[in-house]
């Protein structure tokens, strides 16, 4: 694409972010004001996406069993058919939205699917047309959640901001607009009736497709060669420890949404207390997520993602064994500690960590990760339903931490893994997840490789680490021989990769690992460059407007054979 084809504006919502001169750049003031003018519509659009999902989170069961009379069978059936719903309306969305040159038309399309199933829920009062709409239009809303986080990882790698930080203090909105959500929604319920609380459901994902138009458009990232495959195909790819990550996220997914179903009925209809507490325990939560998400997003990138993830699991065992044996206020909104400590974690990195490890753009992974607790939706309505019916409300908390459990021997099992993967490093848990332990895991995958085609039989796996740019120690260096290392050709590769098949299977695959992710990396790294490149550009430009106005071309120095 031509240089100033990106900064032309195309619809509404201002010019593209390439427009926009570097933060480093002009009066610090003004940039700072500039920065707060991009981000602000993101920031409104994630606040409004969340009281929609605040109002109907803690209100759906309360109105399927009052207004809709509808048994705790047909209460897990419904959130099971919406889960299955919003999975295929999620991929759908995350697959067409990396080819799309704007997401804000995706970003329009939720808000009024959003906004029908609002008018739906206000008026209809029959179970099979309630379970009808609200699957159908309630998911196709919720495809703006996806969105509205893809552009912010979009936004974060353009304006290189740290994505795990940036991405953490946007779900710090989320989990704000949480802080209010509930406890507003449940005064609607009381004071004026499930009619107005949906009519408001409706009117907020109006606003979230109008902020939506407000957000600037980004210059679309370029395409790599090496993720050209169907996205089909690029899933099935995926390692197995991105594979374990997803079981645990389902895992813990489940264990949330069967809190969220579950406790506004176990609070009124098992304690039988107000209906005004379930609001101001969601609450109190989500006002407490805020400030321990802030934080856990920078000791992530200190200390590894998931290290962090794995203490969030454990908050969650121990958080659902405590929750059944409190049955009065106190203890109830004491808990909530522990559960904010545990969901602040565990719904926010995952996303960042998906995101690196998934093929295709943001948007795909976003869409991924979002996947995963449509899935969840769908195995917690039905887990819900025959549970509460066989053992009552109560008891549906010792499920979860029984889930809780599973999800932790997952993320374990996925550090061990990733430990024996790079030959048994210094310390128990590996970071995981982060750009610095990519780059480690890669260089010490090569090294491996290097030495795995040293025992197979192929001496001079040192020249193809050499021809890919690697440095390796100097006991690495003396090898000798010229056999077919992987910086050789596809045909050369082939001829190794036979050789290697004589070594254990786990060692093959980390060659291979070790390779992809360098091909991955450097493609990073290019993408970094034309993106400095062009900032460059545009910052000379402009200071040679204001020197030399005389200069059409606004350069500094003309390169032999340009005009």
């Amino acid at each position: 694409m031509p240089e100033n084809a990106a900064a032309e504006p195309e619809g509404g919502g201002g010019p593209p972010l390439a427009t926009v001169p570097p933060a480093g750049g002009g009066s610090p003031g003004l940039s700072r004001i500039s920065a707060a003018r991009e981000v602000a519509p993101l920031v409104g659009g994630i606040g409004a996406c969340g009281l929609v999902t605040a109002f109907l989170n803690s209100t759906a069961s309360l109105f399927l069993v009052d207004a809709v009379r509808a048994a705790p069978l047909l209460i897990g059936l419904f959130f099971a058919a919406r889960g299955a719903v919003s999975i295929v309306v999620s991929l759908g969305a995350g697959a067409v939205s990396d080819r799309l040159p704007d997401r804000r038309l995706l970003l329009v399309i939720g808000g009024v699917g959003g906004a029908i199933g609002g008018v739906c829920f206000a008026e209809l009062r029959g179970y099979v047309a309630v379970l009808v709409t609200g699957a159908v239009f309630f998911s196709i809303g919720g495809v703006t959640f996806n969105q509205l986080f893809a552009y912010a990882n979009d936004y974060a790698r353009a304006r290189e901001r740290p994505v795990t930080s940036f991405t953490m203090a946007v779900r710090s909105v989320f989990s704000a607009s949480w802080v209010i959500g509930p406890p507003a929604g449940i005064f609607l319920l009381t004071k004026f009736g499930f009619g107005p609380l949906y009519l408001t459901v409706g009117g907020l994902c109006l606003v979230t497709a109008a902020l939506g138009l407000g957000l600037r458009r980004l210059p679309a990232p370029p395409a790599p060669a090496a993720r050209a495959a169907p996205r089909s195909a690029a899933f099935l790819s995926l390692p197995g420890r991105t594979w374990l990550l997803l079981g645990a996220l389902v895992a813990l997914g489940v264990v949330n949404q069967m809190y969220n179903i579950d406790i506004a009925l176990y609070v009124t209809k098992t304690l039988h207390l107000e209906t005004q507490l379930v609001g101001w325990i969601v609450g109190l939560g989500a006002a407490l997520e805020i400030p321990i998400m802030i934080v856990a997003g920078r000791f992530a990138d200190r200390f590894g993602k998931l290290r962090v993830v794995v203490a969030s699991a454990v908050g969650a065992i121990v958080f659902f064994c405590l929750l059944p044996l409190a049955r009065s206020v106190a203890p109830l909104l004491a808990l909530q500690v522990l559960n904010a400590a545990w969901t602040a974690v565990a719904l926010s990195i995952p996303m960042v960590m998906i995101q690196e490890e998934a093929p295709g753009g943001a948007g795909a992974g976003a869409a991924l990760y979002s996947t995963t607790f449509m899935s969840a939706s769908l195995l917690a309505g039905a887990v819900t339903g025959v549970t509460a019916t066989a053992i009552g409300y109560g008891n549906v908390f010792w499920v979860c931490a029984g889930l809780s459990v599973f999800a932790t021997g997952l993320l374990v099992a996925r550090a061990v893994r990733g430990t024996g993967r790079r030959g048994g490093g210094a310390g128990v848990l590996p970071g995981g997840g982060g750009a610095g332990d990519d780059v480690r895991s890669a260089g010490a995958s090569r090294q491996r490789a290097v030495r795995v085609a040293t025992v197979a039989g192929q001496p001079g796996g040192d020249e193809g680490v050499r021809d890919s740019g690697m440095t390796v120690p100097d006991e690495q260096g003396r090898l000798q021989g010229d056999g077919h290392g992987f910086g050789q050709p596809a045909g050369g590769r082939l001829g190794g990769i036979g050789r290697l098949l004589a070594q254990p299977r786990d060692r093959v695959v980390e060659a291979s690992v070790g390779a992809r992710r360098q091909v991955e990396l450097g493609e990073e790294r290019l993408r970094g460059l034309g993106l400095a490149g062009q900032r460059a550009q545009r910052v000379e430009r402009r200071d040679v407007a204001r020197t030399f106005p005389d200069r059409p071309e606004r350069r500094l120095a003309v390169e032999p054979g340009q005009p």
